[in-house]
């Protein structure tokens, strides 16, 4: 059989040509899939973030002003005693730290975390309800969980902030429960820690919320305002 004669030649079709289109098609579809599974990861992160800012944003909303009202009283009522009498100053700065710890802090923060109201609700007063030393080592890994890191944070003339806050609180258990002498300079140390938490935490919390807090109330209508130092029935 001749060249000429053979069917087979001129009509063979350019499969490398076709299956290069084939495997540059899948690639193709491949990276379109991708693509798409990253935009529903994606989708689905951001709204599970915006669940957990809307809970926690609830939270210092109903809470915030009657907490802020015994946190403002603590401290101008230690302010009023520096002068005359270290010690008790000390106390009440302490204790106003410890309300912005757990109630402006690690309550809102934990129930954001949490997407079952009832369990939020419940957990974030177990986790914060005792020993405020506990809250003390807890906070820092709950604000880590938020991306708000504070370990650079330091208070002027003192150290590390949540070192220098654990000192304030031994000199204050010190004080209460073994009649320990507090110095003007100690008293001074709370005071700054307390500004640091107040300023550099909490602030970094209400920006990551989005809220205008301190130019305006916590308070955010609709919400309505709780007080979450009242009896629980």
């Amino acid at each position: 059989m001749t060249e000429d004669s053979d069917v087979r030649v001129g009509d063979i079709p350019d499969y490398p040509s076709d299956a290069a289109a084939m495997r540059a098609e899948k690639y193709e579809y491949d990276a379109e899939l991708d693509l798409a599974y990253d935009y529903e990861l994606e989708v689905i992160d951001k709204g599970i973030r915006e669940q957990a800012e809307t809970r926690a944003r609830t939270y210092l909303s109903q809470n915030g002003d009657a907490v802020w009202a015994r946190v403002k009283g603590a401290t101008d009522d230690a302010e009023a005693l520096l002068q005359v009498h270290p010690g008790a100053s000390l106390v009440l700065f302490v204790s106003a730290a410890e309300l912005v710890v757990r109630f402006l802090l690690l309550r809102p923060l934990l129930a954001g975390l949490i997407f079952d109201d009832s369990l939020a609700e419940r957990l974030s007063v177990e986790a914060s309800t005792g020993q405020a030393g506990r809250d003390r080592k807890l906070l820092p890994h709950v604000l880590r969980a938020w991306e708000i890191e504070t370990t650079e944070l330091s208070v002027p003339d003192a150290g590390p902030l949540w070192s220098t806050y654990e000192d304030c609180c031994e000199k204050r258990n010190s004080l209460v429960h073994k009649g320990s002498p507090v110095s003007d300079g100690a008293a001074l140390v709370a005071i700054a820690c307390l500004e640091v938490l107040i300023r550099d935490v909490l602030g970094s919390v209400v920006i990551r919320l989005g809220m205008k807090w301190p130019e305006t109330d916590w308070l955010m209508p609709p919400d309505e305002p709780k007080d979450p130092f009242a009896p629980r029935s």
